[in-house]
């Protein structure tokens, strides 16, 4: 994707308007068509964009990939490093006790921030440039 936007460049006129995006109108956009949450990394989303410009969107989407893909991994490590646990009782043990269920938990908090990670950064990225396409319809 790269090596095609260094070769035949972004459309005319498309870096000037990803330039002259104004962070905050745009954020209130996103919230507003329900493209993305009223979160800080937004505007950090927004201000990359500023600065690399179509560039910037096209990194970020690789990024988005690596780090579900480095999470994914993480995540399976952390379940086979479980198996011991799970096959010895002591994840019952432990879900009995009154502390609660940390390994379940984290499990399902893991995977619950791997999905917010990709539902907040994917639809954001593609909507900040949409607006800048002017396809959004503002």
């Amino acid at each position: 994707m790269l090596a095609a936007l260094d070769k035949y460049g972004p459309e005319p006129g498309y870096e000037q308007a990803l330039h002259s995006l104004d962070p905050d109108a745009t954020v209130a956009k996103l919230v507003k068509a329900h493209v993305a949450q009223d979160n800080p990394r937004v505007r950090g989303y927004i201000d990359r964009v500023r600065k690399d410009g179509s560039r910037a969107l096209v990194q970020a989407r690789m990024e988005g990939i690596q780090t579900i893909y480095a999470k994914s991994v993480e995540y399976e490590k952390m379940l086979r490093d479980s198996r011991p646990t799970f096959a010895q009782g002591a994840v019952v043990k432990t879900i009995d006790s009154p502390s609660g269920f940390p390994v379940v938990m984290s499990a399902y908090q893991m995977v619950q921030m791997m999905a917010q990670d990709l539902a907040n950064a994917c639809p954001t990225f593609s909507g900040v440039a949409k607006i800048a396409r002017g396809t959004l319809g503002y």
